[in-house]
């Protein structure tokens, strides 16, 4: 089994994490927006070659996301009601079971789990990895479930949500959620991002 570590966003869905090994070095890096249609999240290599991508296809209280891996799509997300996250990837048959406020997930195929993450305590997420051949599209499945926790309404119940009107619904715009928070035009292009981490090292 692998192990990796996610850095956790901490106040937007917006912007860039880095993938580590148990060696601290990096693996992948997590870059894009969300909460809006056509709004897409990517994982990339070291070189900053797109590997695989989640495009969000609807809002509304089921919204979807479409899957894709070398520019073919290989299944489809569609978000629960539930505070406790109960996730069918389809195209794949991969399940997801998790909660979005403890950050703890695991995905798993039949009765095989491919992949598990939880709080490591110090920012990042512990992704551990079963399944090495679909570890892409596992990572970036975790970096997305950890995303989301800004743009939806997973602190409060979608049916309180909906009667009181004090929180926006799942799949609300992200805009309309942080509109004081910079738009991602206003972000450091990738290339840069990487260059300028890596000279810290």
């Amino acid at each position: 089994m692998r192990e990796l570590y996610l850095t956790q966003v901490t106040h937007a869905a917006t912007g860039m994490s880095l993938v580590t090994n148990e060696l601290g070095t990096i693996a992948y890096y997590i870059t894009g927006e969300m909460g809006q249609t056509g709004n897409r999240l990517k994982i990339l290599d070291k070189s900053a070659h797109v590997l695989a991508e989640l495009e969000q296809a609807s809002l509304g209280f089921l919204p979807r996301f479409t899957l894709r891996g070398a520019n073919t799509q290989v299944g489809s997300i569609g978000l629960s009601l539930q505070l406790r996250e109960v996730l069918f990837v389809s195209g794949v048959n991969w399940l997801i079971l998790g909660n979005l406020d403890k950050q703890r997930f695991q995905i798993s195929k039949m009765r095989h789990q491919l992949a598990a993450s939880f709080p490591k305590g110090d920012g990042r997420l512990t992704i551990q990895i079963a399944d090495v051949d679909n570890e892409v599209a596992l990572v970036l499945i975790t970096a997305f479930l950890d995303r989301w926790q800004f743009i939806a309404s997973g602190r409060t119940a979608p049916w309180f949500t909906f009667m009181t009107g004090r929180e926006p619904l799942l799949g609300s715009s992200y805009r309309e959620l942080k509109p004081s928070l910079p738009s991602h035009s206003q972000f450091v292009t990738l290339g840069t991002s990487i260059k300028s981490h890596q000279k810290r090292r």
